[in-house]
């Protein structure tokens, strides 16, 4: 099973694709480099609070969107079996 950090990767990546951005531009936003926002969709880079809050801003979502996406996505895999 994922982990909180890889499904918000993952969520951060779709929205940014979604919306037409690239990572250089995520990266310029957050004042972060285009290998930390890599870092980040792939969990791999634990995102400060105020990165996440800025990312929600820039990506038209809202933390608690997330946390609703995250919470489904738990609890579908952990009872599949």
């Amino acid at each position: 099973m994922a982990g909180v950090y890889q499904k918000f990767g993952e969520f951060i990546r779709e929205r940014r694709e979604a919306l037409g951005y690239s990572q250089e531009a995520v990266s310029g936003y957050l004042g972060l480099s285009r290998s930390a926002i890599a870092n980040m969709e792939r969990g791999i880079h634990k995102p400060q609070l105020e990165h996440a809050l800025k990312l929600s801003r820039f990506l038209e979502f809202s933390l608690d969107q997330f946390t609703r996406v995250y919470e489904t996505l738990n609890f579908d895999e952990t009872f599949a079996n």
